[in-house]
Order: C-alpha cells, then sequence, then structure tokens
C-alpha cells in the first residue's frame, strides 16, 4: 500500500549530511558575539576579556557567557596568560570566510535617528547641522550603490 503521508517542503533533513549546522547559526545570530569574531579577525592575534566586551558594548559578564559559548564551538581558543585570559580565533581563514559570507547575507543597517542623537551628544549642538549633513549624504551614498 503506498504511503499517504506527504512530503515535507523545505531542505531535507540531511542538509549537511552528519554536521549540526544550525549550532554555528546559533554562535553567529547575535550582535555582540559577531563583533567579537570581527575584532579578533582584524586584530589577527589574541585579545582579553575585557577589551572585547568593550568592542561588543557588553559588560563583562555578558562577554564572559559568549566567549565560553564561542570556545565550545570551536570558533575561539583560550591562551592563560597569568591572570588573564585571551582569546584569539582556532581557525582566522575559516573565520575569515565566515565573516565574508555573513557580509554577504547580511542586510545594511538603517542610519536611524538613534544614531543622530548619539552623534549630536558626542559632538555637541554646535556640531547638528554638520552631523545632519553627513548622515544626510550616507543615506544618498546608500540609496544610489
Amino acid at each position: 500500500m503506498p504511503s499517504t503521508r506527504r512530503k515535507r517542503s523545505g531542505p531535507s533533513r540531511t542538509v549537511g549530511g552528519d554536521r549540526d549546522l544550525a549550532s554555528v547559526g546559533a554562535l553567529v545570530a547575535d550582535r555582540a558575539k559577531c563583533q567579537i569574531l570581527v575584532a579578533l579577525a582584524a586584530d589577527g592575534g589574541a585579545l582579553p576579556a575585557g577589551r572585547l566586551a568593550a568592542v561588543a558594548e557588553v559588560s563583562a559578564s555578558t562577554a564572559s557567557g559568549h566567549l565560553h559559548k564561542l570556545v565550545a564551538g570551536g570558533l575561539l581558543m583560550v591562551e592563560n596568560a597569568g591572570r588573564l585570559r585571551n582569546y584569539r580565533l582556532a581557525d582566522p581563514e575559516i573565520v575569515a570566510d565566515l565573516i565574508e559570507i555573513l557580509e554577504r547575507l547580511a542586510p545594511t543597517l538603517r542610519v536611524d535617528e538613534v544614531e543622530v542623537v548619539m552623534q549630536v551628544e558626542t559632538r555637541g549642538p554646535a556640531h547638528c547641522d554638520e552631523v545632519i549633513s553627513e548622515l544626510r549624504t550616507a543615506g544618498y551614498q546608500l540609496m544610489f550603490r
């Protein structure tokens, strides 16, 4: 008797063979984790957790959790230097390829009002017109790429 089950639409469960592709996706699904990976790729060396927390704009405890997951996922390795723990890419070439693919797939970030407010606060109210002009120029460049 023929099966009455309907065939599932979408990718098959065997996509990726015996690899858990979703676990890698989960590692890069967070903006802070991506910023950590990009910082390490740009630096090319090892960086301490505190510096990576600052780059990712997260607290030390949040960065610690992210770093633990990235190490467990095989993207980072830890070097103990006395009391400090420095982190480096486990395989810089693979992570560089991963970053390049993500950059191709990721949408361009919008310039929004929050950025305007932050820049005005940083530069001071006397530079409002300058900030608005720069953002307007950036917006036009994005529209006409």
